[in-house]
Protein backbone atom coordinates (compact mmCIF):
# COMPACT_ATOMS: atom_id res chain seq x y z
CA UNK A 1 0.00 0.00 0.00
CA UNK A 2 1.74 2.95 -1.27
CA UNK A 3 -0.08 5.90 0.92
CA UNK A 4 1.14 3.81 4.18
CA UNK A 5 4.76 3.21 3.40
CA UNK A 6 5.04 6.62 2.28
CA UNK A 7 3.36 8.29 5.28
CA UNK A 8 4.74 8.82 8.73
CA UNK A 9 2.44 6.20 9.76
CA UNK A 10 5.28 3.64 9.00
CA UNK A 11 7.04 5.32 11.88
CA UNK A 12 4.48 3.99 14.56
CA UNK A 13 3.73 0.36 12.69
CA UNK A 14 4.16 -2.15 15.30
CA UNK A 15 3.27 -5.64 13.94
CA UNK A 16 6.16 -7.34 11.81
CA UNK A 17 8.71 -5.07 13.67
CA UNK A 18 10.83 -5.33 16.73
CA UNK A 19 8.69 -3.21 18.84
CA UNK A 20 5.56 -5.80 18.44
CA UNK A 21 8.28 -8.08 20.79
CA UNK A 22 8.84 -6.17 23.97
CA UNK A 23 12.06 -8.56 24.75
CA UNK A 24 13.84 -6.98 21.63
CA UNK A 25 12.64 -3.68 21.99
CA UNK A 26 14.08 -3.69 25.74
CA UNK A 27 17.70 -4.81 24.60
CA UNK A 28 17.50 -2.15 21.53
CA UNK A 29 17.21 0.46 23.91
CA UNK A 30 19.44 -0.76 26.12
CA UNK A 31 22.42 -0.82 23.26
CA UNK A 32 21.25 2.78 22.32
CA UNK A 33 21.71 4.07 25.91
CA UNK A 34 25.07 2.08 25.54
CA UNK A 35 26.12 3.77 22.84
CA UNK A 36 24.86 7.08 23.91
CA UNK A 37 26.60 7.01 26.66
CA UNK A 38 29.73 5.96 24.85
CA UNK A 39 29.19 8.98 22.58
CA UNK A 40 28.57 12.15 25.91
CA UNK A 41 31.71 10.39 27.38
CA UNK A 42 33.68 10.62 24.53
CA UNK A 43 32.97 14.21 23.78
CA UNK A 44 33.56 15.19 27.24
CA UNK A 45 36.73 14.14 26.62
CA UNK A 46 37.87 15.47 24.07
CA UNK A 47 36.13 18.85 24.86
CA UNK A 48 37.60 19.13 28.48
CA UNK A 49 40.63 17.79 27.00
CA UNK A 50 41.17 15.37 30.10
CA UNK A 51 43.74 12.93 30.27
CA UNK A 52 42.79 9.54 31.35
CA UNK A 53 45.50 7.28 31.86
CA UNK A 54 44.22 4.13 30.41
CA UNK A 55 42.29 5.72 27.46
CA UNK A 56 44.90 7.31 24.57
CA UNK A 57 42.33 8.79 21.97
CA UNK A 58 44.68 7.65 19.36
CA UNK A 59 44.48 4.15 20.11
CA UNK A 60 40.60 4.02 20.96
CA UNK A 61 40.17 6.12 17.39
CA UNK A 62 41.83 2.88 15.64
CA UNK A 63 40.33 0.61 17.38
CA UNK A 64 36.93 2.34 16.43
CA UNK A 65 38.07 2.11 12.45
CA UNK A 66 38.86 -1.71 12.66
CA UNK A 67 35.49 -2.52 13.80
CA UNK A 68 33.82 0.39 11.70
CA UNK A 69 35.34 -1.04 8.81
CA UNK A 70 34.56 -4.77 10.46
CA UNK A 71 30.51 -3.72 10.60
CA UNK A 72 30.78 -2.53 7.39
CA UNK A 73 32.29 -5.93 5.94
CA UNK A 74 29.25 -7.81 7.79
CA UNK A 75 26.54 -5.63 6.71
CA UNK A 76 27.98 -6.18 3.23
CA UNK A 77 28.11 -10.24 3.87
CA UNK A 78 24.59 -9.76 5.32
CA UNK A 79 23.06 -7.74 2.51
CA UNK A 80 24.19 -9.90 0.12
CA UNK A 81 22.51 -13.18 1.71
CA UNK A 82 18.81 -10.73 2.09
CA UNK A 83 18.96 -9.74 -1.81
CA UNK A 84 19.96 -13.68 -2.53
CA UNK A 85 17.59 -14.97 -0.33
CA UNK A 86 14.80 -12.49 -2.33
CA UNK A 87 15.64 -13.22 -5.28
CA UNK A 88 15.74 -16.94 -4.56
CA UNK A 89 11.83 -16.40 -3.33
CA UNK A 90 11.13 -14.37 -6.28
CA UNK A 91 12.47 -16.38 -8.86
CA UNK A 92 11.89 -20.63 -7.54
CA UNK A 93 8.33 -19.81 -6.71
CA UNK A 94 6.62 -16.50 -8.12
CA UNK A 95 8.50 -16.75 -11.35
CA UNK A 96 7.88 -20.48 -11.85
CA UNK A 97 4.38 -19.98 -11.71
CA UNK A 98 4.19 -17.56 -13.88
CA UNK A 99 6.38 -19.36 -16.16
CA UNK A 100 4.04 -22.14 -15.67
CA UNK A 101 0.92 -19.78 -16.57
CA UNK A 102 2.65 -18.34 -19.49
CA UNK A 103 3.52 -22.16 -20.49
CA UNK A 104 -0.06 -23.45 -20.19
CA UNK A 105 -1.48 -20.13 -22.11
CA UNK A 106 1.02 -20.70 -25.08
CA UNK A 107 -0.29 -24.28 -25.28
CA UNK A 108 -3.68 -23.44 -24.83
CA UNK A 109 -3.20 -21.01 -27.84
CA UNK A 110 -1.07 -23.52 -29.84
CA UNK A 111 -3.52 -26.67 -29.45
CA UNK A 112 -6.71 -25.42 -29.07
CA UNK A 113 -6.52 -22.30 -31.75
CA UNK A 114 -9.77 -20.33 -33.10
CA UNK A 115 -12.78 -18.68 -32.23
CA UNK A 116 -14.53 -22.19 -31.00
CA UNK A 117 -11.78 -22.39 -28.26
CA UNK A 118 -11.61 -18.82 -27.41
CA UNK A 119 -13.85 -18.37 -24.02
CA UNK A 120 -11.95 -21.31 -22.88
CA UNK A 121 -9.09 -19.70 -23.09
CA UNK A 122 -9.84 -16.99 -21.51
CA UNK A 123 -11.21 -18.47 -18.76
CA UNK A 124 -7.74 -20.51 -18.02
CA UNK A 125 -6.10 -17.31 -18.09
CA UNK A 126 -8.57 -15.61 -15.95
CA UNK A 127 -8.20 -18.24 -13.41
CA UNK A 128 -4.63 -18.35 -13.63
CA UNK A 129 -3.68 -14.79 -13.49
CA UNK A 130 -6.50 -15.12 -10.48
CA UNK A 131 -4.97 -17.69 -8.59
CA UNK A 132 -1.57 -15.44 -8.99
CA UNK A 133 -3.34 -12.53 -7.48
CA UNK A 134 -4.87 -14.74 -4.35
CA UNK A 135 -1.06 -15.84 -3.76
CA UNK A 136 -0.04 -11.82 -2.62
CA UNK A 137 -3.21 -11.38 -1.07
CA UNK A 138 -3.04 -14.30 1.17
CA UNK A 139 0.55 -13.20 1.71
CA UNK A 140 -0.82 -9.60 2.70
CA UNK A 141 -4.24 -11.26 4.90
CA UNK A 142 -6.38 -9.80 2.27
CA UNK A 143 -7.36 -13.29 0.66
CA UNK A 144 -10.98 -12.77 2.01
CA UNK A 145 -11.57 -9.92 0.27
CA UNK A 146 -12.82 -11.67 -3.32
CA UNK A 147 -14.51 -8.48 -4.21
CA UNK A 148 -11.64 -7.35 -5.67
CA UNK A 149 -10.74 -9.71 -7.98
CA UNK A 150 -14.61 -9.68 -8.93
CA UNK A 151 -14.04 -5.89 -9.39
CA UNK A 152 -11.10 -6.41 -11.30
CA UNK A 153 -13.04 -8.95 -13.55
CA UNK A 154 -11.15 -11.83 -12.55
CA UNK A 155 -13.75 -14.01 -10.71
CA UNK A 156 -17.40 -13.65 -11.15
CA UNK A 157 -19.78 -12.96 -8.61
CA UNK A 158 -20.84 -16.89 -8.44
CA UNK A 159 -17.17 -17.99 -8.38
CA UNK A 160 -16.31 -15.29 -5.69
CA UNK A 161 -19.37 -16.92 -3.58
CA UNK A 162 -17.72 -20.32 -4.37
CA UNK A 163 -14.50 -19.61 -3.49
CA UNK A 164 -15.34 -17.74 -0.01
CA UNK A 165 -15.74 -20.45 2.26
CA UNK A 166 -12.60 -22.34 1.05
CA UNK A 167 -9.33 -22.25 3.13
CA UNK A 168 -6.83 -22.49 0.20
CA UNK A 169 -8.81 -20.41 -2.59
CA UNK A 170 -5.20 -19.75 -4.54
CA UNK A 171 -5.27 -23.36 -5.14
CA UNK A 172 -8.81 -24.33 -5.48
CA UNK A 173 -9.23 -22.23 -8.58
CA UNK A 174 -5.90 -24.59 -10.25
CA UNK A 175 -8.54 -27.30 -9.40
CA UNK A 176 -11.34 -25.55 -11.72
CA UNK A 177 -8.87 -25.17 -14.35
CA UNK A 178 -7.84 -29.23 -14.22
CA UNK A 179 -11.80 -29.53 -14.37
CA UNK A 180 -11.47 -27.72 -17.47
CA UNK A 181 -8.22 -29.72 -19.14
CA UNK A 182 -11.13 -33.17 -18.18
CA UNK A 183 -13.66 -31.98 -19.88
CA UNK A 184 -11.28 -31.62 -22.86
CA UNK A 185 -10.35 -35.15 -22.89
CA UNK A 186 -13.90 -36.15 -22.13
CA UNK A 187 -14.91 -34.61 -24.73
CA UNK A 188 -12.14 -35.91 -26.52
CA UNK A 189 -9.68 -33.27 -27.37
CA UNK A 190 -6.96 -34.00 -25.64
CA UNK A 191 -6.53 -37.54 -27.36
CA UNK A 192 -4.51 -36.28 -30.46
CA UNK A 193 -2.55 -34.36 -28.32
CA UNK A 194 -1.24 -36.84 -25.62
Amino acid sequence: DVDKTTSFRVLFHMSGSIAAHPSLLWRVLLYYLIAFAAFFAEQLIVRFDLEIPLLRLASLNAVMQYFTSFIGILLGFYMSTVVSRWWSIRNDTLGSLWGAIDDLCLLMGAHFPGKDFRMMRKLVLRYSLASFELIFMQAQGHDSELWRLHRRHLLTADEVSKLQDLPSRSQAIWTWVAWIFHELAVQGHLSDIM
